[in-house]
């Protein structure tokens, strides 16, 4: 059974994996459902942004090699440049900021002991990426020190929560990551333990999550929640040893630095909603749901105009003007019409809304059919996907949970109605319930909710006639499969990221860091055919073919085969050898013409009237049409 988390007001972080943990709080409009702009009776979200705050724990031990040699404490710095690099680029509106604590040098709004503000909540830039790519090369201890008494985990919690206090926009998250080996930071010391405690309740109540990144010291000593940090991110008190140990290895991040930043990029990468939407069921029955596309295609982020000589951006405007006095016309001044009849009908453009709304944004339940009626093909685009909002309207969870049930229960699936914004067209969607499901160690790797599969019209399926086929022998069949075995591969598309996205976003990269081309490290292009595997598999192409294609077969000489990269080199060689030889017979080619003479056209060599008997003059070329017209005395 799921574990339905509604809503996340408390902050912390919690193991029970609800969507709003997973997810975000915040929505963000989608263009798959309009222009993006806010409609009229939808939920306008009033922040956005993404705030995080890498906070980094500067005790001896973080400065160690780990059991994959590496250091901890840089892995972490790393790990908060690569996050502010892909900020740049995904959502460079977001706030990062750096905190480290267990210094011995002091700097942070609260003037606390052992805690370094880094760098304040502020949005992406070159300079704090190459700072901090620099601040691994430097000498730690010479620059901030090592607190060495006591763990400061307590007031760096506190200066946190001040730096989010004080920012002057609001944001639709809060979260700080936070980088330790130490397990057990107050052993022994349960008043200040006690006070840390406190501290992390604190900030949970302010909404504030924390996403922790747990090393090991070694591959012997490993890190234990039990010791300290099960009360710091609110864990389950109950839960036995192999829930905690489970636990300990999903929060663990003792890994190669490339699977570590993949972790943390995931993690700093907030998923947004497109938005809320009512469900009804009949007339009576009301509750909130979000919207969410789980599979898009990733597009170059859109070039902005700037002003050539200081480089601000240049806002972009039109205005109406009247085509008789060039005078500007307001929006009151202005209507709308369509032609009917031969007449001009005018109407507001209140009134064109009126008439493109056909309900509210909401999705209506029609009815249900059994999960076997929904075909492959009444795909028409891709899905969408729908969780409960407990903001929107309280006991949406329950009532949610309550329908998500039943339908896997009873293998049904739901039909509705779906308008999704004010002016978009309504249509119907069939709703197909997802369970939950978890990893070993405990992390949510499917979440429940239902997909939204928009169903065609009936003038969207079109009636296909194809001429019968020749049945193939059952020695053609068996002849089949043993090529499809043969050439079977192991294909998932996210081990191919696109090699035209990564080029263009390293180059971005480098121009955003003032660094020389040459510096740019080339993606590795991954969809690249494996000609030698093909190579290898065909042997088992030739006993196919000679089932299925007849002696001595060959391919329709008309179809050329497209030409090899050998082949098209070889010609372009060819070529640039040609215009070589050509420019050192500069000479010879002034005393001969550029072009060869064509031969005059005979028009005696064609019997024109039966051409034109047969039809067959469709086929003669212009320039012996023209030589004929010339010989009868006719101007072609």
């Amino acid at each position: 059974m799921s574990s339905w988390g509604g809503s996340s007001g408390g902050g912390g972080t919690s193991v029970s994996s609800d969507w709003d943990r997973m997810w975000g709080d915040d929505d963000d409009a989608d263009d798959d459902f309009g222009d993006g702009e806010p409609e009229e009776g939808t939920s306008v979200p009033w922040a956005t942004k993404d705030s995080i705050i890498f906070l980094i724990d500067c005790n001896p031990s973080m400065f160690a090699e780990d059991e994959n040699g590496e250091k901890p404490f840089h892995s972490a710095i790393r790990c908060a440049a690569e996050a502010l690099q892909d900020k740049i680029i995904s959502s460079d509106s977001d706030l990062i900021g750096v905190c480290f604590y267990g210094t011995k040098k002091k700097q942070n709004i609260n003037d606390l002991e052992g805690v370094f503000t880094w760098s304040e909540l502020d949005q992406p830039d070159a300079e704090k990426i190459n700072a901090l790519e620099e601040l691994r090369d430097k000498d730690f201890e010479a620059e901030f020190g090592s607190y060495g008494g006591d763990t400061r985990l307590a007031e760096a919690l506190w200066v946190c929560s001040s730096m989010f206090g004080n920012l002057s926009v609001k944001v639709g998250s809060k979260r700080i990551f936070l980088f330790t080996n130490e397990d057990s930071p107050y052993a022994g010391k349960d008043d200040m333990a006690k006070k840390a405690k406190q501290r992390a309740r604190d900030v949970a109540d302010n909404s504030i999550e924390i996403e922790p990144f747990f090393f090991n010291r070694s591959a012997e000593q490993r890190f234990d929640l039990r010791l300290f940090y099960k009360d710091i991110l609110t864990l389950d008190e109950d839960g036995d040893d192999e829930y905690m140990a489970n636990l300990s290895d999903q929060f663990n991040v003792s890994l190669r630095f490339d699977q570590l930043k993949a972790k943390v990029l995931r993690k700093a990468f907030k998923k947004r909603s497109q938005g809320r939407i009512s469900f009804f069921i009949g007339n009576d029955v009301e509750f909130g749901v979000r919207i969410y596309n789980l599979v898009q295609e990733a597009k170059k982020s859109s070039f902005v105009w700037l002003e050539s000589a200081r480089g601000a951006p240049v806002k972009i405007s039109s205005k109406n003007v009247c085509a008789y006095t060039a005078a500007l016309l307001l929006p009151s001044q202005i209507k709308l019409s369509y032609t009917y009849g031969g007449h001009r009908v005018f109407f507001e453009k209140s009134e064109l809304n009126d008439i493109k709304v056909l309900d509210k944004p909401c999705i209506r339940l029609m009815g249900f059919k059994p999960r076997s009626y929904l075909k492959d093909h009444y795909n028409i685009k891709h899905s969408s996907f729908i969780y409960p909002d407990e903001q929107a309207i309280k006991g949406s969870t329950v009532t949610f949970a309550a329908l998500w049930n039943r339908m896997i229960a009873m293998d049904k699936i739901a039909i509705c109605k779906m308008t999704p914004r004010a002016s978009s067209p309504s249509r119907f969607v069939a709703l197909i319930a997802q369970e939950e499901k978890r990893d070993k160690t405990g992390e949510q790797i499917v979440a429940p909710g239902m997909h939204v599969i928009w169903l065609p019209f009936v003038d969207d399926i079109r009636s296909l006639q194809f001429d019968e086929m020749k049945q193939p022998t059952e020695e053609q069949v068996q002849a089949a499969q043993k090529l499809v075995k043969a050439i079977r591969i192991r294909f998932d598309s996210n081990n191919f990221p696109n090699p035209v996205l990564q080029k263009h976003y390293k180059h971005l990269q480098a121009l955003a860091l003032n660094r020389e081309a040459d510096e740019v490290e080339e993606p590795e292009d991954l969809i690249v055919p494996d000609f030698d595997g093909m190579d290898s598999r065909l042997d088992s192409i030739k006993p196919f073919a000679q089932a299925v294609f007849p002696p001595h077969y060959a391919p329709d000489p008309k179809k050329t085969p497209a030409k090899s990269k050998a082949t098209s080199s070889a010609a372009k060689s060819k070529k640039r050898a040609r215009a070589d030889d050509d420019d050192d017979d500069d000479d010879r080619l002034m005393e001969t013409p550029s072009k060869k003479r064509k031969t005059a056209a005979d028009p005696s060599a064609h019997d024109w009237p039966t051409l034109v008997r047969t039809g067959g003059i469709k086929k003669i070329t212009i320039p012996d049409l023209k030589a004929y017209l010339a010989s009868r005395g006719i101007k072609g």
